[in-house]
């Protein structure tokens, strides 16, 4: 009997943890309020280096923190089938995140969410 509460308590412990991570409230926020955009760090942990895939040629240095943190919002249908290509690469140590868009960098993708940004379009359209 001690050791099923042990478990239980434990149990409570970590579905407390799990209700207040970062991960569990976005879910919460996309759940309730899906078309409102939502702030978000695609980037790894501690990012350092940005790799430039394909051809695109950037006439600006691009900086973590204007690619990184951003405000995704839902995408129309139309553009969703969108033919994307690999665009960046953000490592940090041995973890690396692929970006990938659209030619006119309107529709991007990260681990299979497909998302728009204005704030990262800007970005990266940025003369």
């Amino acid at each position: 009997m001690i050791l099923g509460l042990c478990i239980a308590l434990a149990g409570v412990v970590y579905a407390m943890r799990y209700t207040q991570s970062f991960q569990f409230q976005r879910g919460l926020d996309l759940f309730f309020n899906p078309n409102s955009p939502q702030m978000w760090n695609w980037c790894p942990p501690n990012a350092e280096k940005i790799d430039i895939l394909g051809p695109q040629h950037f006439a600006h240095e691009l900086s973590m923190n204007e690619i990184c943190q951003v405000i995704i919002e839902p995408v129309p249908e139309d553009r969703a089938q969108r033919k994307l290509e690999h665009l960046l690469k953000v490592s940090s140590g041995q973890a690396s995140k692929i970006l990938e868009s659209d030619e006119a960098f309107e529709v991007f993708r990260v681990d299979g969410l497909i998302f728009q940004s204005e704030k990262l379009s800007k970005a990266l359209q940025q003369p």
